[in-house]
């Protein structure tokens, strides 16, 4: 029997010590479930939920906005928000479905693209998560922190993207991983990743929509494929009607009958896809730009004997301001993100505030550090 050594790669996830602190969970009011990427924020700091609705959130200011698309937002300060579960209330009652008998609603949101988002360049600062599971078990962990530029925010059926779209810098990294010796699986690369997170245009001529209003200014396109048998893709786009803009997109694809592709002595195929895109509108240059973003997607695998391994992939986008600053250590676009060498700077990943670990996360990073008679524990990918 074939022995299988596992290295464990792994930087420790420190503890954030500042003036005020709040440390908590949001949740809808309606439902109890915990609500994601709900914003927390004052003049100073940033931070937002994770998936379990959780958020740490620190600053030497005493001020604290919660906030997120289709919530009622809450101003207060660090003494009066006490409380460790604090509830948002929506405010995007759904009336009635109204199938529409033309697309020329949503055909407005796709015109008014060159008014309501750059077309120029910029460059801004990012925080990503990516996460991989095999057969439901963590395998890696990697959190970046940097800047990127780029020439256009989206691709239209009169520009394309441009050559180079993307410059990026990785200013800090830290990981965790479980190496596997006998199949590795690809993350994306930044070019890969970016590209589909950006990837948000859908044709009225292949897909109906229904038209969801709400009371406030609202409207949530839903589509469907015309022809089912074609496409198993559905999704919505959530428009503000002031401005005819689409706020967030979002898109699932779940077919576990698809072909398999092959690859040497492996066959593999994308059972699972979902993409959530969010914008938000920078009131002093009027346009919107990308301001979060979640892909997820599960791959099966099955080797020459038939075997089947499932990998699921989770990658977690957060746009944390503008800059004026350059771009200057730039990276390989192309290159598996994971397979990126970058210093840990401890002092960065103390006082940093951009998303907590989940439990199951921090259950991960645990396990892997107790278990020292199977793992080599390292600071830097070899």
């Amino acid at each position: 029997m074939k022995k299988i050594i596992l290295t464990l790669i792994i930087l420790v996830f420190g503890k954030v010590y500042s003036q005020n602190k709040l440390e908590g969970v949001i949740l809808d009011d309606r439902t109890g479930k915990p609500i994601e990427y709900v914003d927390i924020f004052n003049n100073k700091d940033y931070t937002s939920t994770n998936s379990e609705g959780k958020f740490l959130f620190k600053s030497i200011e005493d001020s604290i906005k919660i906030q997120l698309l289709g919530y009622e937002p809450i101003h207060s300060k660090f003494q009066q928000l006490s409380t460790d579960t604090i509830y948002l209330q929506s405010k995007f009652e759904l009336l009635n479905e109204v199938i529409l008998s033309q697309t020329n609603s949503i055909k407005t949101v796709f015109k008014n693209i060159h008014q309501n988002y750059p077309f120029e360049p910029y460059t801004e600062s990012f925080f990503l998560r990516s996460v991989l599971k095999k057969d439901g078990q963590i395998v890696k962990l990697q959190d970046l922190n940097g800047l990127i530029s780029r020439k256009i925010l989206l691709a239209t059926s009169k520009n394309s993207l441009p050559k180079n779209n993307y410059t990026v810098e990785v200013q800090n990294m830290r990981k965790a991983v479980i190496k596997d010796n006998e199949v590795y699986f690809e993350m994306f690369s930044f070019d890969q990743f970016l590209t589909a997170i950006t990837s948000i245009a859908i044709s009225p001529s292949v897909f109906d929509f229904a038209a969801i209003e709400s009371d406030n200014n609202l409207i949530k396109y839903k589509f469907s494929p015309k022809t089912e048998a074609e496409f198993t893709t559905t999704g919505y786009y959530l428009v503000n009607t002031n401005d005819n803009s689409f706020n967030e997109f979002y898109l699932l694809d779940f077919d576990n009958e698809k072909d398999f592709q092959k690859r040497r002595d492996l066959k593999y195929r994308t059972v699972y896809y979902e993409l959530f895109v969010s914008f938000s509108k920078n009131n002093i240059v009027d346009k919107y730009y990308l301001d979060k973003a979640k892909l997820k997607a599960n791959v099966e695998v099955r080797d020459k004997d038939e075997k089947t391994i499932q990998y699921e992939t989770e990658y977690l986008w957060i746009a944390s301001h503008r800059t004026d600053k350059k771009v200057t250590k730039k990276i390989s676009l192309s290159k598996d993100i994971f397979k990126l060498d970058i210093p840990y700077d401890e002092h960065f990943w103390n006082i940093q505030n951009n998303l907590m670990l989940t439990d199951e996360l921090k259950l991960f990073i645990d396990d892997l550090g107790s278990l020292n008679n199977d793992f080599e524990i390292q600071t830097n990918i070899e």
